[in-house]
């Protein structure tokens, strides 16, 4: 009894397992191709990191412009 409700446990998983599986495939929405890049995608890049580069050269000058003066007292106080 055992074996043949074994048999037909197997059987079953066997038969709804891949049929599920196939199922599923065949109701998926189709896959769709991904956009073309746009043409000024390449050009916009470009202007960004431009941008970067001179935001970070006005940083490093503003940085270097305050090391001159140090906001802490050389000397003791007391």
């Amino acid at each position: 009894m055992l074996k043949r409700f074994m048999f037909a446990s197997l059987a079953f998983i066997g038969l709804i397992v891949p049929g599920a599986f196939a199922l599923a495939l065949l109701a998926a929405p189709a896959a769709r191709p991904e956009p073309l890049q746009q043409a000024g995608y390449d050009r916009s890049l470009v202007d960004a990191a431009a941008g970067i580069a001179a935001m970070q050269t006005r940083v490093k000058g503003l940085a270097a412009a305050s090391d001159g003066g140090s906001a802490t007292p050389r000397g003791s106080i007391f």
